[in-house]
């Protein structure tokens, strides 16, 4: 539905005279960047941006039994994924409204999430 041109502009007529005046000031206008109340220099910051919006997570106590020097990475990654349970298991793909079968892959047995790979699949074992 789009309005006639009387009255639109009608509407323009009604908006322009209740607009208020503009203020002149002979001092430009200027922006205080404040992410967190009462912390911060006021000048705009991406980083204190991006650390308002993300902050630190809780430190993570066991981390130098997964991350220490003489670690495989491919084992430490497995193991750090696992342990904050993000792995792209087949009961998350369900979870996330994915239509898959939630069989276990490597023995088709129960169904497949960490606990079960990691600990009661008879093939993993």
């Amino acid at each position: 539905m789009s309005l006639d041109r009387t009255a639109m502009r009608s509407m323009m007529m009604i908006a322009l005279t209740i607009a208020q005046e503009i203020m002149s000031s002979e001092v430009d206008d200027t922006y205080v960047w404040y992410p967190e109340p009462g912390r911060g220099t006021g000048t705009f910051s991406a980083r204190d941006t991006w650390r308002a919006l993300h902050p630190y997570p809780v430190e993570v106590v066991w981390h130098k039994a997964v991350w220490f020097s003489g670690r495989i990475p491919k084992h430490a990654f497995i193991s750090w994924v696992a342990a904050r349970d993000r792995m792209v298991t087949r009961d998350r793909l369900l979870r996330w409204g994915l239509t898959v079968p939630s069989a276990c892959m490597l023995c088709v047995s129960n169904q497949e999430n960490r606990e079960h790979l990691f600990f009661d699949c008879a093939y993993s074992n």
